[in-house]
């Protein structure tokens, strides 16, 4: 028998959602009233399992059946100061929310669309249109949505059926592109902090300059520090030996995708013979599940990391990674510039795996207008605070 399901509140110290489920036929519901149920959200969840394994499409339409009162809610977040990388300077990020409300008007679920324009082939465009047939019940195309709307998708549904929340994290500290003396005093700031693994954006500046950074930084802070690099495909396949060859003296961790994407077999090459430790990013982006173990095999990377915003949602990003510890490739998980609620997201999805590795969600505070609520930074870690409730960053 088909049945609805009816959100009747959340139980606060546990954030668990509790739901009533009735037949469709409301007249069958009178005939025989013990159709009706309380269903604690751990039961709530074998019912989700179906939907959640055959993907974003019955997601979707579970969502859009269930809950009317769907609403989106664009807003640019800010930044403190420009966020440079190797390709280009960041002022502002536009950012849409969605919101599930029950029947008081009361958000139940809230997801991110945050898609970085010019990073993936994703443009808001084609969000704009996807969301347009999201509002009309026109799901025929929803498999191929754009990355960040499976995205939000995936959050909603966590908010639907949340897991455990872990209390903390461990996490790296992140200096962004600067000039050399800005990035070498941000990286003694992040020591000071208690980071133990900081992560530099490298291949903008003079090569020179920026090994003389590493180098100042290794003296500095000896063993203390866990160094990761990331160049974000800055350099060419050619040169990108010879510089890691430089850096690999001073006990570098790991670098980020060193040549830009879709070069599987340059990047294999440098993965066979690299000095540094290498992590595919924007190698990861739009490539589907069925290609996923293809890349892996061919390319052979130490890490991945994992970014759900751009690699199709927390399912899909949930799927690389079950293919890279098949594989033996270690891994860890980033966010892509999202705001708090994104950032939440991926905090919360990570509670599930055990990975000992510092993950990189140490951006929380980028912006002016962010999201207030439970995650707070303490040291090298993130933590959960329950008692501290969201609040708009537009009230």
């Amino acid at each position: 028998m088909c049945r609805i399901f009816v959100h009747l509140g959340i139980c606060t110290q546990w954030n668990h959602h509790y739901w009533i489920f009735l037949p469709r036929d409301i007249n069958d519901f009178f005939d025989n009233p013990f159709h009706c149920y309380y269903v604690p959200n751990e039961i709530m969840e074998e019912e989700s399992e179906q939907i959640h394994t055959n993907g974003v499409v019955n997601k979707i339409r579970f969502i859009k059946e269930q809950f009317s009162q769907l609403t989106f809610k664009y807003w640019n977040l800010v930044f403190h100061r420009p966020a440079k990388t190797s390709r280009n300077t960041l002022q502002e990020h536009q950012v849409c929310y969605v919101f599930l409300k029950n029947e008081l008007g009361q958000i139940i679920a809230k997801g991110e669309i945050a898609p970085i324009v010019g990073l993936s082939s994703e443009n808001w465009s084609q969000i704009n249109k996807a969301l347009y047939e999201w509002e009309n019940g026109d799901f025929s195309r929803a498999g191929h949505w754009p990355s960040s709307i499976h995205a939000a998708i995936d959050m909603l549904w966590q908010d639907l059926f949340p897991n455990e929340i872990p209390k903390k994290m461990l996490i790296n500290g992140l200096v962004w592109m600067n000039d050399v003396e800005s990035m070498y005093n941000e990286a003694l700031a992040k020591f000071n902090q208690g980071y133990r693994c900081i992560k530099l954006k490298v291949g903008a500046l003079n090569f020179e300059e920026e090994l003389n950074l590493i180098r100042l930084l290794r003296n500095q802070f000896g063993s203390d520090i866990t160094l990761r690099l990331d160049a974000n495909g800055a350099w060419k396949a050619e040169e990108a030996i010879i510089k890691m060859e430089a850096l690999s003296k001073w006990n570098i961790h790991s670098i980020e995708q060193p040549i830009s994407a879709c070069q599987w077999r340059e990047m294999s090459s440098l993965c066979k013979n690299t000095p540094i430790p290498i992590a595919l990013d924007e190698e990861l982006i739009g490539v589907g599940v069925d290609d996923m173990k293809v890349l892996l095999n061919e390319i052979e990377p130490q890490f991945l990391v994992i970014k759900p915003t751009l690699h199709g949602g927390l399912e899909s990003s949930t799927k690389w990674i079950q293919a890279a510890e098949q594989k033996g490739i270690q891994w860890w998980a980033t966010s892509a510039l999202e705001s708090n609620v994104g950032l939440s997201h991926i905090y919360r999805w990570l509670g599930q795996f055990s990975n000992p590795l510092p993950q990189g969600l140490g951006t929380g505070h980028l912006y002016t207008n962010n999201w207030d609520g439970p995650l707070h930074f303490m040291g090298e870690y993130m933590h959960w605070n329950k008692n501290i409730a969201w609040r708009e960053p537009w009230n």
